[in-house]
């Protein structure tokens, strides 16, 4: 699976947790709307993560074969992580 992914706080300097998630849902929003105008037909998975001060936002296109970012069917295996995906389609 093709997946793109960087921490926030490796390119902003952010001054706590809370602003880290807002840019990272600020950026994802950004991400939707450049996906829905330059790749129409495609769906594309953003996800964006928490863990121990670590902001971490990735993307891929999705393909039914392969699957989406998320392990839906081991949510347990989140415990330590919040988990939030947005599905961006036309």
């Amino acid at each position: 699976m093709g997946c793109s992914e960087f921490r926030i706080q490796d390119y902003f300097d952010v001054e706590n947790s809370t602003e880290g998630l807002k840019l990272a849902f600020i950026i994802a929003d950004m991400w939707s709307c450049l996906f829905k105008r330059e790749f129409p037909e495609y769906e594309f998975h953003i996800g964006i993560g928490y863990n121990d001060g670590d902001t971490t936002i990735r993307y891929h296109r999705y393909r039914e074969k392969e699957g989406t970012i998320l392990v839906e069917d081991d949510l347990d295996g989140y415990k330590s992580e919040a988990i939030a995906v947005i599905v961006v389609s036309s």
